[in-house]
């Protein structure tokens, strides 16, 4: 949260406040969940560092950052609460300007902190250095919470049928990725790129390579390419990681 109450003692006066309202659709109650560990609502006068009311110092960012327009801000606070699954919940979002007219207090949400989840890692490529080895499948994870979610799984662009776990084990080359459904027509999806290798037939043994230390230090670099013509034979360099 960050506000034009901050600076001038003005926190000490003024409590322009945010709420994060969250409620079962059907009851009548929000429960606020912008509020501190204690319970403490997300206010100016309840975050500050002024010295006429210093509050909660350590979600207080400070005065005039310059990374918005206004004179200063709290640090990045995370609201959240336990949910039964497959449940609809609403969700509102409240800034209240408190003894002016003035709106000069802003939330700022974090882009994708709204993200229900979803995320299969980074690409398995021979390129990246962590390919698989052929003959032993990968299991890609959607590492999605929701257990209500549905799922179906795609290579290349196309559904694979049968597979609608929120694992999935590959054994060959592809783009693969998800599309997750949850109550309410949420939606998360990802993908990822696996490359698989297999390990290469050495064609002939290396040879020994020598190297004098001349420079007193007790350290020399060997070159290991030197041999790879004679390992890999004709077999592609690029085919490989090492």
């Amino acid at each position: 949260m960050a506000s034009e109450e901050y600076g001038n003692n003005y926190e000490c006066i003024y409590a322009d406040s945010f709420a994060f309202l969250l409620r079962e659709v059907g009851t009548p109650n929000y429960v606020n969940l912008a509020v501190l560990p204690d319970g403490t609502p997300v206010s100016v006068r309840n975050i500050n560092n002024a010295d006429g009311c210093r509050a909660n110092t350590e979600y207080f960012q400070g005065y005039d950052i310059g990374d918005t327009n206004y004179n200063g801000r709290t640090t990045v606070l995370t609201a959240s609460s336990t949910v039964t699954p497959g449940v609809t919940y609403e969700i509102k979002l409240v800034v209240a300007d408190q003894g002016d007219d003035a709106w000069d207090s802003a939330i700022f949400i974090e882009g994708g902190s709204f993200d229900i989840g979803g995320d299969l890692g980074v690409d398995r490529t021979i390129v990246n250095g962590n390919p698989g080895c052929l003959g032993t499948d990968i299991t890609l994870d959607a590492n999605l919470s929701a257990t209500s979610a549905t799922f179906e799984w795609l290579k290349d662009g196309v559904v694979i049928p049968g597979e609608v776990n929120s694992t999935l084990d590959v054994s060959t080359n592809g783009t693969y990725s998800f599309n997750a459904t949850l109550v309410g027509s949420c939606e998360a999806t990802d993908e990822v790129i696996i490359e698989f290798t297999v390990p290469p037939v050495i064609t002939n043994p290396p040879e020994d390579i020598l190297l004098c230390e001349t420079d007193g230090n007790g350290i020399e670099v060997f070159d290991f390419s030197a041999n790879e013509g004679l390992i890999l034979g004709s077999q592609p360099a690029t085919n490989f990681f090492y």
